[in-house]
């Protein structure tokens, strides 16, 4: 386009001296306006590109590990057609537990005393820790 528009002021020159037919400048312009719109249609495609990544890019509502569903969903665990992943939130997290009746007295008492309980959390297989803290509230 930029040779196109030097090309243009020469041939206008030429046309003011009646060095060139009134035509090639014409034609000159033209081509000049041509590439101006080849010049916005292309800024148009980029930026409808620009504006597809935009909207492309996914953001969970919530921290967590995505799972292979289809719902990507914060508030409820539903799965539907229209989703595409679950995100299960790992922080904060709560687990609920079950105390065997012997050690509830004791449980009990600690509670109320102020004193946090060690709990220890296991895969289902009971086999590897996954983690291990002091409680902090009360049931």
């Amino acid at each position: 386009m930029a040779q196109a528009q030097t090309d243009l002021k020469r041939y206008q020159g030429l046309l003011a001296q009646n060095s060139i037919a009134r035509q090639q400048a014409d034609d000159q312009e033209y081509l000049v306006e041509q590439y101006k719109g080849t010049v916005k249609v292309d800024q148009a495609l980029v930026d409808a590109q620009a504006l597809n990544i935009a909207y492309c890019h996914i953001v969970s509502p919530v921290t967590g590990r995505i799972g292979c569903a289809w719902s990507i969903r914060a508030t409820t665990c539903d799965i539907d057609s229209s989703s595409i992943a679950v995100v299960t939130q790992m922080q904060p997290i709560t687990v609920i537990f079950t105390v065997a009746e012997d050690y509830f007295p004791i449980s009990c008492r600690n509670n109320s005393a102020g004193t946090a309980l060690q709990v220890t959390a296991f895969d289902r297989a009971n086999v590897k820790q996954l983690a291990d803290r002091q409680s902090v509230g009360r049931r």
